[in-house]
């Protein structure tokens, strides 16, 4: 067996705080820092829930400080466990309730720096980035925005749409599509959930949704890539011949 250097990227995604579950991020979070990444991909870690254009519980509505501090928290203790790596934001349609609200309610609020996802934040004082897509080699890391009915499915739909492989977010679900064509060898990875389902006021029943983070190793000095999953099942997961639990 020959021995390798990797280049590791893991994929925490979704987490829509305050609608978070601690546990689950906390665990994602601890198993992530075990993989020794050298990259973190990170989107809709913020709900904007009172921001919404939806139906709200009137006792939520004016509780926005409240969850741009919870987010930042959780972003400091991510920073904390990856103090070296590069972590990058994705940007989501969730975040982008902020835009749609100002520009509809106060849109001569709309310019301010200090209004803007960085800076309510403090992505910068993080050292986090925040970009719309993120390509490395061939994967492409996206939020998403198709949601078909079953696991894999979608992964089916963005791989088909984007025409390249890649990692994406938004359906709370984990799935893999492969695909092999005469140009190559495809695969698109969803990346589950680390939000609490039982708060989703709007799921009526269950919902079809699964804890998890995702990633892909790179051999490192060449294109080839390998996608992994790591499935969180009642707050416990095995990867590599080892239990994580908190």
């Amino acid at each position: 067996m020959k021995k390798i250097e990797l280049e590791t990227i893991i994929r925490l995604c979704d987490a829509h705080i305050p609608y978070h579950n601690p546990k689950v991020l906390k665990l994602a979070i601890s198993i992530g820092k075990s993989l020794h990444p050298n990259i973190v991909v990170i989107d809709e870690w913020i709900d904007f829930y009172s921001l919404s254009k939806f139906d709200k519980d009137p006792r939520r509505k004016l509780e926005l400080q409240q969850d741009l501090d919870t987010t930042a928290f959780w972003l400091y203790e991510l920073r904390k466990a990856f103090p070296t790596q590069r972590i990058i934001m994705l940007e989501s349609n969730h975040d982008k309730r902020l835009r749609k609200y100002l520009r509809s309610k106060a849109e001569e609020l709309d310019g301010l720096r200090c209004l803007t996802l960085e800076s309510l934040l403090s992505l910068n004082v993080s050292s986090i980035e925040y970009v719309k897509n993120f390509f490395f080699r061939k994967i492409l890391f996206k939020h998403g925005s198709i949601i078909r009915n079953q696991s894999g499915y979608t992964a089916r739909g963005e791989r088909d749409k984007e025409g390249t492989s890649g990692n994406s977010g938004h359906t709370h679900r984990m799935g893999c599509h492969f695909k092999t064509l005469r140009g190559g060898e495809y695969v698109w990875v969803e990346g589950g959930c680390l939000c609490d389902p039982l708060q989703a006021e709007y799921i009526d029943g269950t919902a079809d949704w699964q804890h998890g983070l995702t990633g892909f190793d790179f051999i490192k000095g060449t294109n080839r890539f390998y996608p992994f999953m790591i499935p969180i099942i009642k707050n416990k997961a095995v990867f590599g011949k080892r239990l994580y639990h908190l």
